[in-house]
């Protein structure tokens, strides 16, 4: 399988400065490692690192991402102005982009699933992943990292936790990666300017728009304790709320959440 290439990418990017800096990898630990590598030594906001192979690819609180050849394994460098505060939301960007980046390309109805899954048919196809740097109280810089399930089959899955699929199984055909990174780049430098020009309500309307949680069972685990219910709605991009299995209404702030589980998955 062909690697994403950087000059062909670049050629059709439509961004500003989210990709415009690149590097694009056979194969790495992590591109998370590499992004915060690379950032430390002052790589600009919008820097972004593929690999065509992660070999210790990980996803939310540093569980196993199965990262074969054939996907879209990525991560990208944002450096957020000071008024910038939903940093736990910038994994919610990063699965809409991702959502919206499909349906512009390829016609199928994939969808966010809080806190950080892409879906289709009730199948994992995508997820995202934030880590970040402080000075303080201050962050320096966030990594936002996208695993994305493009051109192998499936059956390569087998093993892995939860109901998961590629996109080639679900159209049927391998696609352009390339064409679907660029886009990927170009909804999320779109998504997160909207966020930074303090337009959070449109934000929250299109993860709406784009969401599947919405009215399903699911069970959260945190340090202490295991809370049961249905998710009710997006509150902000770092709190959502939840009708607990007793008819109470719960905030929660998607950082406390150890695990996320739902029920009828």
């Amino acid at each position: 399988m062909s690697l994403i290439k950087s000059d062909s990418l670049l050629s059709r990017l439509r961004t500003s400065k989210i990709g415009q800096s690149l590097l694009i990898l056979e194969e790495c630990t992590s591109t998370n490692d590499i992004a915060a590598q690379m950032a430390n030594s002052g790589a600009p906001h919008g820097f972004t690192v593929f690999a065509e192979k992660q070999t210790k690819g990980r996803g939310r609180r540093g569980r196993t991402w199965f990262s074969p050849e054939g996907g879209i394994w990525g991560s990208v460098v944002l450096r957020p102005p000071r008024s910038f505060e939903p940093l736990e939301g910038i994994q919610l960007i990063g699965a809409l982009a991702v959502v919206q980046a499909i349906t512009v390309l390829h016609g199928i109805k994939t969808s966010v699933r809080w806190p950080n899954d892409v879906m289709f048919n009730n199948r994992k196809v995508a997820g995202a992943l934030v880590e970040a740097r402080f000075k303080g109280n201050l962050l320096e810089y966030a990594i936002l990292g996208l695993g994305v399930n493009v051109n192998f089959p499936s059956s390569l899955l087998t093993g892995f936790a939860g109901n998961v699929t590629t996109i080639s199984d679900a159209i049927g055909h391998s696609i352009d990666r390339t064409e679907l990174a660029s886009y990927i780049l170009y909804e999320l430098e779109h998504i997160y300017e909207t966020l930074c020009a303090g337009s959070f309500s449109e934000v929250l309307q299109s993860l709406r728009q784009n969401d599947c949680s919405q009215g399903r069972k699911l069970a959260i685990e945190f340090e202490k304790e295991v809370i049961s219910g249905v998710f009710h709605d997006y509150l902000t991009l770092t709190v959502v709320q939840i009708i607990d299995d007793h008819g109470m209404r719960r905030d929660i702030e998607a950082s406390s959440a150890v695990s996320v589980a739902y029920r009828d998955a």
